[in-house]
């Protein structure tokens, strides 16, 4: 699937979030997009330790910017029950929802683009 230009898929732009310092370069990433597409891959144990606060401030900023985030978690059980949580808590969520694959996580993605 062809996305959209203003989707950045994590990966092919070196985008990795393992701490708090790292949501500036993030957001001068995607700078002039609106989507991003990450994977657990991209993301720091760390950042499925809410009690760190990356996770909550990495989605604080992709709020305030208004930037769409699709977050592929294949397997959601191995974190435990308050990533879970979090990821139930934003199934209906407007900019960053959590997805079991790359490909429903693009097709989100472009709908949203689009």
């Amino acid at each position: 699937m062809n996305l959209p230009p203003q989707i950045v898929i994590a990966a092919e732009a070196n985008i990795k979030i393992c701490s708090i310092d790292d949501l500036s370069d993030v957001l001068g990433a995607v700078f002039g997009s609106s989507a991003l597409l990450l994977t657990e891959n991209e993301l720091s144990p760390e950042f499925f330790e809410l009690k760190t606060g990356i996770a909550g401030e990495a989605f604080q900023k992709f709020t305030n910017h208004h930037i769409y985030v699709a977050i592929v978690i294949e397997n959601p059980q191995k974190y435990g029950p308050r990533v879970r949580e979090l990821i139930f808590e934003h199934q209906k969520h407007n900019l960053i929802r959590f997805f079991t694959s790359v490909d429903l996580a693009k097709l989100w993605l472009t709908n949203q683009t689009s």
